[in-house]
């Protein structure tokens, strides 16, 4: 029911549980594991995964290409709840777990 084959997420029944959650769960990883701002730029853009979900307009880091920006308090968290998450299904195994507030 995910249509994995065809790799556009937009297409996926439901959509993809948690994929709202990934950059500030990835930042309180990041930061707890000793990794850098830089490290996470790499991993959320360099690595593709734009790619991985047919967002093809977003798939590097270069001169001319489409970008996105976030401004966060690298301070501030929060406790994921399923009021806080807005799609179809709110399920999450981060549910009640505290990541970054983006």
């Amino acid at each position: 029911m995910k249509r994995i084959s065809e790799k556009n997420f937009r297409e996926a029944w439901g959509g993809i549980a948690s994929l709202s959650l990934a950059l500030p769960l990835m930042w309180t990883e990041v930061t707890r594991r000793g990794f850098t701002l830089l490290d996470l730029a790499g991993w959320m853009a360099e690595s593709r995964p734009g790619g991985r979900v047919a967002v093809r307009a977003r798939v590097e880091i270069a001169a001319g290409s489409d970008a996105d920006f976030v401004v966060f308090d690298s301070e501030r968290e929060f406790v994921v709840a399923k009021e806080s998450l807005y799609y179809r299904h709110p399920v999450s195994p981060y549910l009640e777990k505290p990541c970054a507030e983006l």
